[in-house]
């Protein structure tokens, strides 16, 4: 199997906002650690990837999730 090192994840308008807004996306803390990309696939009625961004720092947050900084 080939290494991947891009991971695409839907999101829904208040989360592309957050994202605009923050730089920064909250998402389980199961991600593979050579994920170095993400790229954000907006849902209906845009049903495309407009958004993609390299991972700078993953932390653990409150909520056992991981802490994304997107640059």
């Amino acid at each position: 199997m080939e290494n991947k090192d891009t991971l695409i994840v839907s999101v829904d308008d208040f989360s592309m906002k957050f994202l605009i807004d923050k730089n920064f996306y909250a998402m389980p803390r199961k991600i593979n650690p050579k994920t170095k990309y993400l790229a954000f696939y907006q849902k209906m009625p845009i049903s495309a990837i407009t958004h993609y961004g390299i991972i700078d720092v993953a932390k653990e947050g409150n909520l056992k999730d991981v802490g994304l900084l997107i640059g």
